[in-house]
């Protein structure tokens, strides 16, 4: 059979199944004759006719005792065509499968007949031979009938050239099925001193007896035959005549493998394999079993296992040893020796048991498990390799140096075929590597039922993925407090993001009866006016406020001159008044009325530009606020600013004093309403004092306080009007809202603005940099515990959340716990893209250019333990970029293999694939017209970084162990897909980088 492609054809080697099917239905009159003549052909159209009329014209095709069965594996010729007339005759049945070799095919033709049909006997006919007589299958299958043989051989002539030579392969049964002679007469035709062969073409097989071919690409079927002979001579039965078949010695794959000398290494091979087979037997031993690589007996409590000097060296040996050195229930643990110059290992022996065709699915798994956790992958996977100890543990019993160091194509591999053999009960043969145009993950799906299994083995070795969501506890109500925020028309713009910001910071761990957010209708001007006003703006950003659920009340305070009478008589004693604010412009009828909407006895209440700061989410300020307000003389408590020392400072007062905090403090309105009406002075109309002057002229004259103190853990800034314009107010605000303010800010109410502002800068040698925007927090406590459970702790951390959702954003510090510490983390307000964020993380926040930058979606979480370690070892070894291999939970068998060779010739050779770690130092090499088009950045981002790294990178490499990545990707909708396409198109035209 000729498996030479006939041109250039884009195929590679994946593992997949055989697909063997019937060309038409086969009628099951044909499955149920007794014997099956088997040809497999591979494009070979024009030899066929001659094996066809052979076989038709047998005696047993003629009594309707024999189906021909073709298996016609992946032709690309005209051979059905060429044949046609031939083909139409009833007692022929046709099947198709990719197999791939001809000892594959022939195995292949085997297993069909097993499992299909209820025939007793498969009579081998190569396409290019032809049987010699038309007695030829009558009188090998009717002699092993009589025999009850499990195999028969039979004798063959020789053709060379369309020329019948003198010379006869005549099968004698005192060579064959004696030991030493079998021996002697191998050993001789092997090494060229006889050219009678073993007649390994004429083979008739018992069905259901399980002997296949070796996968071999030369003497397959002389190795076969010289093992049933060697360790089953009483199962076999020689037929010399009549001759069985004439065999073509100018076969296409005969005339290759001479060649490239195949055929004389595996004669070569063979010889020693019988010489070596018989020297065991005469000993006596308990023989367990021979393959390509060694012999295996037994002796007493030790199996030992002696290797062919072509199949162990010393640096197997070295790897094996250093493999397999653990205790381990599947795994033996081999002792080596030399004896004679050929390498041994022997093991303790154990009592086992073969694998059954239906292996429970729990040994399956825990076999595989075992596997990905030891890193030790056997690659010769199949069921004469394994089987069952006592405690039900599939033990793999060959050692060889085909037992590897594990890495993730290699364990797809291993669990697609274990599945196959242990839990779908096919053959052996069924799933295995072969070349083709079909992609590793479409064939993959081939296997019923296997895309559910691997992905929940996956997850079952990584439990993390799927660790429960833990949120923080809810928080409490205190039905005795309510929250209120004062705004005005010039806080339109900023309305939105203020209050989102300080209900956020404020409400945990306990939050408010009530949260009220009191809009002043004074039209201006304003004191220290920073923004025109716009009030109808300020109404609907409030209503929007109401409607998403951030505040429960929008109170807008009455501009009538009999309601403000009213009041300032219930205050001031006097109904004389009725303008809105004070002699100084300062707002004060707005806030009293909104005082006296409170049906709580304490209100928090502040301006809605203040800024919150919480070093700790669990830290209950409230709680403290409002011990501090129980002695009969404290009035309020001012929320505490910033200190330069950590620590809780004693709320304290000296009577009379503090004044109350007007921009955020909490108030006692019940001791407050007791005290009225209150002293102002009047001035022009106006009255001289705000309320909290008011309040504090009272407290001098009565002896009463206003506190101050509390734990740093909780703070609050307040920006002047004056450095709302140009000022970053939204990186201050975040900064803040996360307990982070440089020294100059320590002990000061007011926003004190400078260069001094900044995210903390990284200087680890790995740095982790997390982009998201508005990720689900399961999927952020997902990412970060994949970080927490690395062994090598020794990272830090950017945590980007851009376009951050308020009502999540709030918790991040609580979400990375220890990690806080090691972690910049910025919360942006508004939408910026990859790209910006990208350059301040890289290029602003990482200070050593040696820094190995590792890019982790927040969605997405690192796999294993090991992940760091990996990366440090080849961040040591010079690498200054690498990847290692992503598990995707949608496509759980796509492998993503980097090629760092002319990346962009081919379209990007997957380079774009996660996990994805660079140095700083290497991004900062590529040219700005990489990154950016019309000065703005490239999206995507994933093609944008890597393809241009990859081409400038001196050292690339791809660590693929096991699997580094869980990426959850998201579908793309077509508008984005057509906006990627079009960008891609953009990057793969620039020119390469060098």
């Amino acid at each position: 059979m000729d498996y030479r492609n006939k041109a250039p054809l884009r195929v590679k080697e994946i593992l997949c199944p055989r697909h063997l099917t019937e060309r038409s239905p086969i009628p099951d009159a044909l499955k149920h004759r007794p014997i099956v003549i088997a040809i497999a052909i591979h494009n070979q159209a024009k030899c066929l006719e001659r094996a066809l009329r052979s076989a038709l014209e047998q005696t047993v095709i003629i009594s309707q005792q024999a189906t021909i069965l073709i298996l016609d594996d992946r032709s690309t010729d005209d051979w059905a065509i060429h044949n046609t007339k031939l083909l139409s005759h009833p007692s022929i049945a046709i099947i198709e499968g990719h197999c791939g070799s001809p000892a594959r095919a022939r195995n292949a033709l085997l297993d069909f007949v097993d499992e299909h049909f209820q025939s007793q006997w498969v009579c081998r006919l190569d396409a290019d031979d032809q049987l010699a007589t038309p007695h030829s299958v009558e009188a090998l299958c009717s002699a092993g009938d009589k025999a009850n043989a499990q195999y028969v051989i039979g004798s063959n002539a020789l053709e060379l050239n369309g020329q019948r030579l003198s010379r006869l392969n005549i099968a004698d049964p005192e060579i064959l099925l004696n030991r030493a002679n079998l021996t002697r007469f191998v050993r001789a035709f092997c090494l060229g001193d006889q050219k009678q062969e073993l007649p390994s073409c004429n083979l008739a097989l018992a069905t259901h007896t399980g002997y296949r071919y070796p996968n071999m690409r030369s003497a397959e079927d002389h190795c076969l035959v010289a093992e049933l002979l060697m360790f089953h001579p009483e199962q076999g039965h020689i037929v010399p005549s009549p001759l069985y078949a004439v065999y073509t010695l100018s076969g296409r794959d005969t005339q290759q493998n001479q060649r490239n000398r195949s055929w004389q290494t595996q004669r070569e091979r063979l010889a020693h394999r019988t010489l070596s087979c018989q020297q065991i037997l005469d000993r006596n031993v308990d023989l367990l079993g021979a393959g390509h690589e060694g012999i295996v007996w037994r002796e007493g409590k030790v199996v030992h296992k002696r290797f062919y000097p072509w199949a162990m060296e010393q640096r197997h040996v070295d790897r094996l040893s250093a493999l397999l050195d653990i205790d381990s229930p599947h795994f033996l643990r081999p002792v080596w020796y030399q004896d004679q110059g050929l390498w041994h290992c022997k093991t303790p022996y154990q009592p086992l048991s073969q694998l059954t065709k239906h292996t429970p699915q729990s040994a399956v798994e825990a076999f595989l498990r075992h596997i990905y956790q030891t890193r030790i992958a056997p690659l010769n996977i199949k069921r004469t390799n394994l089987m069952l100890n006592e405690q039900c543990n599939i033990v793999l019993i060959d050692i060889g140096k085909d037992i590897v160091e594990l890495n993730v194509s290699r364990f797809l591999d291993l669990c697609a075929r274990m599945y196959s053999i242990g839990l779908l009960g096919w053959s052996d043969e069924e799933v295995l590597r072969r070349l083709s145009k079909e992609k590793q993950d479409e064939a993959l799906k081939g296997l019923p039922g296997f895309e559910d299994f691997y992905h929940g083995l996956i997850l079952s070795l990584h439990p993390e993925l799927e660790a429960p969501f833990a949120p923080l506890l809810p928080a409490e109500i205190n039905q005795d407090t309510t929250l209120l925020i004062k705004a005005c028309a010039q806080d339109a713009q900023v309305l939105a993001e203020q209050v989102q910001h300080i209900v956020s910071q404020l409400s945990y761990p306990q939050r408010f009866a009530q949260v009220a957010l009191l809009l002043d209708p004074f039209p201006g001007p304003f004191l220290r006016q920073y923004a025109e006003p716009d009030w109808p703006g300020l109404q609907g950003a409030a209503e929007a406020l109401k409607a998403q659920g951030w505040i429960d009340s929008v109170w807008i305070a009455p501009q009538g001159s009999d309601s403000i009478r009213a009041l300032y008589q219930r205050w001031f004693g006097t109904d004389a008044i009725t303008e809105s604010h004070t002699s100084k412009n300062a707002p004060l009828f707005s806030q009293l009325w909104a005082f006296e909407q409170v049906s709580t006895r304490y209100l928090l209440q502040c301006d809605c530009d203040v800024l919150v700061g919480r070093k700790e989410s669990s830290h209950d300020y409230l709680q403290e606020m409002l011990a501090a307000l129980q002695p009969d003389d404290v009035l309020s408590v001012g929320f505490n600013i910033p200190k330069a020392k950590e620590g809780f400072r004693e709320y304290e007062a000296q009577p009379g004093g503090y004044v109350p905090e007007v921009r955020m403090g909490l108030l006692d309105l019940h001791r407050i309403r007791q005290l009225l009406p209150l002293n102002n002075s009047v001035e022009e109309k106006r009255f001289t004092l705000t309320w909290h002057r008011a309040i504090e002229r009272r407290q001098q004259q009565d002896g009463l306080r206003s506190l101050r103190g509390g734990d740093s853990r909780s703070f609050y800034v307040h920006p002047l009007n004056s450095d709302k314009g140009d000022f970053p107010l939204a990186e201050v605000r975040d900064l803040i809202a996360q307990g982070r303010y440089p020294y100059e800010q320590a002990e000061q109410f007011d926003l004190i603005p400078g260069s001094h502002w900044n995210y903390p800068q990284r200087s680890e040698g790995i740095v982790f940099l997390l982009k998201g925007s508005q990720t689900a927090p399961e999927l952020i406590q997902r990412c970060l515990g994949s970080l927490r459970q690395q062994s090598d702790q020794d990272f830090g951390l950017i945590v980007i959340d851009d376009n951050a959702d308020p009502a999540i954003a709030w918790q991040w510090p609580a979400f990375l716990g220890e990690l806080y510490a090691r972690t910049t983390l910025i919360r942006r307000s508004e939408h910026v893209g990859r790209g910006v964020n990208f350059h301040q993380a890289i290029e602003q926040l990482c200070l050593d250019p040696d820094t190995l930058i590792a890019v982790l979606d927040q969605d997405d979480a690192l796999m294993g333990a090991e992940v760091v370690s990996l990366l440090r070892q080849a961040l040591e070894q010079g690498a200054d970029l690498i990847q290692l291999p992503m598990f995707r939970p949608d496509k759980p068998f796509k492998q993503y293999q980097p090629d760092y060779n002319s990346p962009r010739s081919k379209g990007g050779g997957e380079v774009w694939a996660h996990l994805r770690t660079f140095k700083k130092s290497l991004f900062e090499r590529v040219p700005k017209e990489h990154l950016y088009r019309d000065d703005e950045w490239l999206e995507p981002s994933d093609y944008t970084t890597m393809l241009p790294m990859a081409e400038l990178a001196e050292k690339p490499v791809f660590i693929d162990k096991v699997y580094g990545y869980y990426h959850q990707r998201q579908p793309y909708s077509s508008e984005v897909k057509n906006e990627q396409h079009q960008v891609l198109s953009h990057i793969m035209a620039l020119p390469p980088l060098s």
